[in-house]
């Protein structure tokens, strides 16, 4: 795990002057899109309406939120920062909330091939959350190299 950003670091990535670089605008993918729901597979846990309703907050309000991907060895690491307090609290929720939706059973985005073989190889990915100053650090890696390049392309795409 790297380490927390001081206050410069994380003040840099809120003003987009940090060193992280990411593919996509604010953390939206190559087009500006980010990850869409598709239909709900069998979710015992968490509801589709909350996850979505987390999910649909951090979309409109983009343009409050920094996101940058390092690629590492094994997978990713992505820092996400904002200055909104309540943005924050959705922020550092929607990580293991979208984890623990997907080990229940929940489905997002099925007509996308790369979110239905993420799904398929989730026991394959390992995720570390941390919550940091403004933000959230997120660590996904994976055992096989197969592997490590679907979290990278699902990285760049959201």
């Amino acid at each position: 795990m790297g380490a927390a950003l001081n206050d410069t670091q994380s003040a840099a990535l809120l003003q987009g002057n940090g060193p992280f670089r990411g593919g996509g605008r604010n953390g939206h993918g190559p087009r500006g899109r980010g990850m869409a729901f598709g239909r709900v597979g069998d979710a015992t846990g968490l509801s589709f309406q909350s996850v979505r309703g987390d999910f649909q907050q951090l979309v409109h309000n983009h343009t409050k939120i920094v996101r940058s991907v390092v690629e590492i060895p094994e997978g990713v690491r992505t820092i996400t920062l904002t200055s909104d307090p309540d943005l924050l609290k959705v922020l550092r929720r929607h990580p293991r909330e979208i984890r623990q939706y997907l080990e229940d059973g929940g489905r997002v985005r099925m007509w996308d091939p790369l979110f239905v073989e993420m799904i398929q190889q989730k026991d394959h990915i390992q995720m570390e959350v941390q919550e940091i100053q403004n933000g959230v650090e997120v660590t996904l890696t994976a055992d096989h190299p197969e592997v490590v390049s679907l979290v990278r392309a699902h990285a760049a795409k959201v």
